[in-house]
């Protein structure tokens, strides 16, 4: 009948979701023409296997290939990590999402690539990634992921297409590269690293972080991966308000880390408290917190001179330290930029329980000692100058590495920082000298993600920071 009919082309406009969620945004209001092909609201619900769409240019479009694994690190704040592959690339370059322009103005165009998650993870509709590509094939790739939507074979994806390096990385210095947006918000001037592997990622303190018109003295951590790429986020400390002059960063025995400023004096003449900081940090649930705090400086001013002398310094007015490592003997290594000892060699303290220091809140059972004095010397302007630690790195077989730079004191126009390696605290007197950097200052060491090699990091100011991987044992 009539009727009948009229139900059925009713019952045909009636729009039904295709999957549970919320309605979070309507494009047609009553009364309005639905036009074909144009969406009419959109629904966003919890998926525990969602896709994700990485816009991309024609060039990075280009060099990766479905069935590729691929790291994802979200934009949060809190560094989480998951692992996926590539489903699908699309056959055509067309205009990205809207939220893939750089110009919210101008249309940007390139081709977007599907990931599929490798395990399930409770994520949010919309949530932003950084994403790096691996490089080669996901175990979790199945046979009918790795045929392309033309219906040929991809070939065995080249590992070499993600390094955006150059592949002499190990003989010579090359620039991190640091996100523009990144840039805009913080200073940016490595002083310090240290591989987590929890993270997947270097994990890189600065001199200053912020702007000094917004977020001076930001708590943050930044996080570089093993191609010299730094993620557009840092890691936001949570539990403390500031991270001032940090120098120098190691790990806890616990997977947290030891973040450490520099204990001196600002050009303006004044120390705050946090600049004074030792902090230690762990991870609550992949975000990191300030655990335990001292005021490091203030703690050797209170124990007066006559604590201070079997260290080998006299009072803290001079006082500057950039190295701290982790010690197989038990708790850090610190290494003083300055003073000197009298002799005019470089000072390093052993700490055995910097856990004892954090629970009494003084250096009561800290068992802070002087370990040794080492000669270093460095080329500064034209000339052999005197020098101090820049950073501190124990290896496996117990020597140490010393990243030396000139003397605060001197602060030269030029100088070549060099590496020195101490075969233990019995030659301390006697360090080799492995490496000169030429017009460079090395301002970080940590061992590389695969264990092996050493990476270096060079603060250049205002200008984009360095980094290396050096060989190791050197040829």
């Amino acid at each position: 009948s009539q009727q009948q009919l009229l139900k059925v082309q009713q019952d045909a406009m009636v729009l039904r979701a295709p999957a549970d969620g919320q309605v979070t945004a309507v494009f047609v209001r009553p009364h309005e023409v639905a036009m074909p092909g144009l969406p009419i609201a959109t629904i966003s619900g919890a998926a525990r296997s969602p896709t994700v769409v990485a816009c991309l240019d024609e060039v990075q479009a280009a060099k990766i290939s479905t069935g590729e694994a691929a790291r994802l690190r979200t934009l949060d704040g809190t560094g989480q990590l998951h692992h996926a592959h590539v489903v699908r690339v699309s056959p055509a370059v067309g205009q990205l999402p809207p939220r893939c322009w750089r110009d919210p103005k101008l249309p940007s165009w390139g081709r977007t690539a599907d990931l599929m998650l490798d395990a399930p993870a409770d994520l949010l509709p919309g949530q932003g990634f950084s994403i790096d590509f691996l490089g080669r094939q996901s175990e979790h790739a199945s046979d009918a992921v790795a045929v392309s939507e033309l219906g040929t074979s991809q070939t065995e994806p080249d590992p070499s297409v993600t390094k955006v390096v150059p592949a002499d990385r190990r003989t010579g210095t090359i620039a991190m590269l640091v996100p523009a947006s990144l840039q805009a918000r913080t200073r940016f001037e490595p002083s310090g690293l240290v591989w987590v592997s929890a993270l997947e990622r270097y994990v890189i303190v600065s001199d200053d972080t912020g702007q000094a018109d917004a977020d001076d003295h930001a708590p943050w951590l930044f996080t570089m991966d093993t191609q010299g790429h730094i993620d557009e986020q840092p890691l936001v400390v949570d539990g403390i308000d500031a991270l001032n002059d940090v120098e120098s960063i190691a790990a806890a025995p616990d997977g947290g880390l030891y973040v450490f400023s520099s204990q001196s004096h600002s050009r303006k003449g004044k120390r705050p408290r946090h600049r004074q900081q030792l902090v230690r940090v762990g991870f609550d649930g992949g975000r990191p917190r300030a655990s335990a705090v001292v005021v490091f400086a203030e703690l050797l001013d209170d124990a007066g001179a006559e604590r201070l002398r079997p260290l080998g310094i006299s009072s803290t007015a001079e006082l500057e330290i950039e190295g701290l490592t982790t010690t197989a003997a038990g708790g850090l290594l610190l290494g003083l930029k300055a003073p000197a000892a009298s002799s005019g060699n470089a000072l390093v303290w052993h700490m055995a329980d910097p856990e004892a220091m954090f629970a009494s809140g003084g250096l009561q059972g800290a068992g802070l000692t002087l370990w040794a004095e080492i000669p270093l010397q460095v080329q500064a302007d034209g000339k052999t100058s005197r020098a101090g630690i820049a950073e501190l790195l124990e290896l496996a077989d117990g020597s140490l590495l010393v990243a030396a730079t000139a003397n605060t004191a001197a602060d030269p126009a030029q100088q070549d920082g060099a590496l020195f390696l101490v075969g233990g605290r019995e030659h301390a007197d006697v360090p080799s000298r492995v490496h000169t950097f030429p017009g460079l200052k090395p301002e970080g060491l940590a061992l590389a993600a695969d264990g092996r090699n050493v990476i270096v990091v060079f603060d250049l100011g205002t200008r984009t920071p360095l980094w290396m991987e050096l060989p190791w044992p050197p040829a």
